[in-house]
């Protein structure tokens, strides 16, 4: 069993840590390369995210707060650590607490 390295606690969707990060590369690429049945599903996921407590900026604090003007927030989900954006595009991802 895989456990969280922030947490400590198991990790249901991470597997092993490269397959943590095979699932990230494949939502950055379907972001890059977007195809409209991903997006649509990528949305709905967006959507259950965007009212979850677990989501939030990481760059939205004071050390990096001045940057937020710029719109160079970065939202993660600070139950698993990943990308909002790259995991809601993976495919073979989940979420931690079942969302979506």
């Amino acid at each position: 069993m895989t456990l969280s390295k922030i947490s400590g606690q198991p990790c249901k969707n991470c597997g092993n840590g490269k397959g943590k990060l095979q699932r990230i590369i494949e939502g950055w690429k379907n972001y890059i390369f977007p195809d409209p049945q991903i997006e649509l599903k990528a949305k709905y996921r967006a959507l259950r995210c965007a009212s979850c407590d677990f989501n939030r900026d990481i760059l939205d604090n004071e050390i990096t707060g001045f940057l937020k003007p710029l719109g160079l927030m970065i939202p993660v989900c600070t139950k698993c650590w990943c990308p909002i954006e790259a995991k809601t595009r993976s495919m073979d991802a989940e979420c931690e607490i079942n969302r979506w």
